[in-house]
């Protein structure tokens, strides 16, 4: 049964190995799968979904696509995955395919803060403040309170005044 492990092990280490920052070597990976995970059970899903927002954090927008993938084809209506896959089209400059990922996540989990929020920094990324008001305002108006609503409501201003809105 150990020699198979091993195997298991330097199989993941493998695989793996790109994950690893520059000059650390597979060691951090092969710790990550042989330690328990924290949550007892949890589902690979959510390891995956943890690993792409990591990913994202880290401005690795390739791996982080990849993770949000994964997760999507698992579970097709987890609408977290799709927002933040809609939010990696958006740092990559693939509208198109955000257009598409924010519409399968309001299908998926309803038009929530978020989704507004994303979808309005993803209005002013390309330029149209109008529809960015727009959705962000709706997202104040269900959570005024909300800090990133507010930073990309100044954000429009600032960028709007200078557009000539």
């Amino acid at each position: 049964m150990k020699p198979r492990m091993v195997l298991v092990v330097a199989a993941l280490a493998a695989g793996l190995g790109a994950c690893a920052a520059p000059g650390e070597g597979p060691a951090p990976i092969l710790a990550v799968a042989a330690a328990p995970h924290p949550l007892g059970n949890t589902p690979p899903a959510i390891d995956e979904l943890a690993q792409a927002k990591q990913f994202f954090r880290a401005r690795d927008f390739g791996l982080a696509e990849k993770h949000y993938r994964s997760v999507i084809e698992g579970a097709p209506d987890n609408a977290e995955a799709w927002l933040g896959l809609a939010a990696v089209y958006d740092e990559m400059r693939r509208f198109d395919l955000a257009d598409r990922a924010y519409r399968q996540a309001a299908r998926s989990g309803g038009t929530s803060v978020a989704l507004l929020n994303n979808r309005g920094y993803s209005n002013i990324l390309r330029g149209r403040y109008r529809e960015a008001r727009r959705d962000l305002l709706a997202a104040r108006a269900r959570d005024p309170q909300n800090p990133f609503v507010a930073e990309n409501l100044r954000l429009i201003d600032s960028r709007g005044r200078n557009a000539g809105l």
